[in-house]
């Protein structure tokens, strides 16, 4: 084999090997922005706005939830808790300090 044919060769292995990671660090790029849409944006708008709908909509059916007292709640428990309760807050943030896609 040339030394042309070498090069060639390793190029295109490079390529091979980098097209898909560079695709999927694409996708998980989109992902990362997507849940950062739904927990810094959307999650805190539907507590805000009282909104069951959205909220329904963020949850997993199997959503469960620990306070900081250590209480269980569910998905069914916190779209009622937000239905019955209006924020007692200005305001409210989530910072996601790590996020593990």
């Amino acid at each position: 084999m040339s030394a042309s044919s070498c090069r060639t060769a390793l190029w295109l292995a490079v390529l091979l090997i980098a097209l898909p990671a560079a695709f999927l660090g694409a996708e998980a790029s989109s992902d990362e922005a997507a849940l950062r849409e739904i927990k810094e944006v959307l999650w805190p708008r539907a507590y805000a706005e009282q909104d069951v709908e959205l909220l329904d909509s963020l949850l997993a059916d199997e959503f469960q939830m620990v306070d900081a007292e250590g209480n269980w709640s569910t998905k069914a428990d916190e779209l009622e808790w937000i239905r019955s309760n209006p924020p007692s807050y200005e305001s409210l943030v989530f910072e996601i300090i790590r996020l593990d896609i």
